[in-house]
């Protein structure tokens, strides 16, 4: 396989064109280890390279961009082409920008991104990150939504397609936001694989919820609630740890030192836990909070049991 294609941008009143490639789906060994809601419409590949798109963007400052089906439709379309053809140049002649007409898209400005050759989305990514015009788009605050489409073609030149389209509408602006996914307590926020949805004149749109979007992490009585806040908008989702874990006496979803410390500190009457505290202090089972139970519990935060 060839080495990866060079990039290129050209500018044109408010349209940014940028030249890097289209799509592909890579073995399962290379797939990033977050999952994708159901209801997003990206594969695992589009989805982590508009994490790390993100991720670039609020770094320097900027707002992180949503994806909406309609955009997604329009990569599908341009990152098939890109096999025929790898040009800003649909192969039937017109420019890469006739592809939003075809799926209805409105817009006041637009870009495009494209790259062969590029085998996982942190390749890409840095490939585009390195080229001053494919940066430029990434990182152009005027952008407010993007689609992300990548394919692959065993047969092709270059095999591995990817490509970036980005857009601002005329006038939209967020009303909604709600959180999709599943976690449990103790995964860090960053591998949740958590996504925002939300509501603009587009529709629904989406994109990862990560650390630096969250603005509360809270466990407490074995419940965690997690709290994000993007485009002035916010949103929270609890999770409840089912049946309370032994030893956890301060409910923060493990089983450490300072569990046996609360539970030492009652057994010699100088505190007094609540009652699903005592649950969980209660490891033994003898109905009573004392020196074994802060003993285990102990044992379990080292490991010992």
């Amino acid at each position: 396989m060839k080495r990866p294609i060079a990039l290129f941008t050209l500018f044109l009143m408010l349209i940014v064109f940028c030249v890097p490639a289209g799509a592909s789906r890579l073995p399962a060994e290379e797939l990033p280890a977050r999952s994708v809601p159901a209801e997003v419409p990206a594969s695992q590949q589009e989805w982590e390279v508009l994490r790390i798109a993100n991720a670039e963007r609020m770094n320097e400052g900027l707002l992180p961009l949503t994806m909406f089906a309609a955009m997604q439709a329009a990569t599908d379309i341009r990152a098939l082409e890109l096999i025929e053809l790898f040009s800003h140049t649909r192969p039937d002649g017109t420019d890469c920008f006739t592809v939003f007409d075809e799926v209805g898209v409105n817009w006041s400005s637009v870009g495009e991104n494209i790259a062969a050759g590029y085998q996982t989305p942190a390749a890409v990514m840095d490939g585009w990150m390195n080229s001053p015009g494919h940066r430029a788009n990434i990182l152009n605050a005027g952008f407010k939504h993007i689609g992300v489409g990548y394919t692959y073609s065993q047969n092709s030149e270059y095999g591995a397609y990817w490509v970036q389209l980005f857009c601002t509408g005329w006038g939209c602006s967020y009303s909604s936001f709600e959180i999709l996914g599943e976690a449990d307590m103790s995964t860090p926020v960053d591998s949740l694989g958590l996504a925002g949805k939300f509501t603009c004149g587009e529709g629904p749109c989406y994109m990862p919820l990560t650390a630096a979007m969250c603005t509360g992490d809270v466990t407490e009585n074995g419940v965690r609630t997690l709290t994000f806040t993007c485009f002035g908008l916010t949103a929270s989702v609890s999770f409840d740890g089912g049946a309370p874990l032994l030893g956890d006496v301060d409910g923060n979803g493990a089983v450490d030192i300072s569990d046996a410390v609360l539970t030492m500190r009652c057994a010699m009457g100088l505190i007094t836990l609540t009652p699903e505290q005592f649950a969980r202090a209660n490891v033994n089972g003898d109905n009573s909070v004392d020196i074994s139970d802060a003993l285990l519990i102990m044992r379990m935060a080292m490991g010992i049991i």
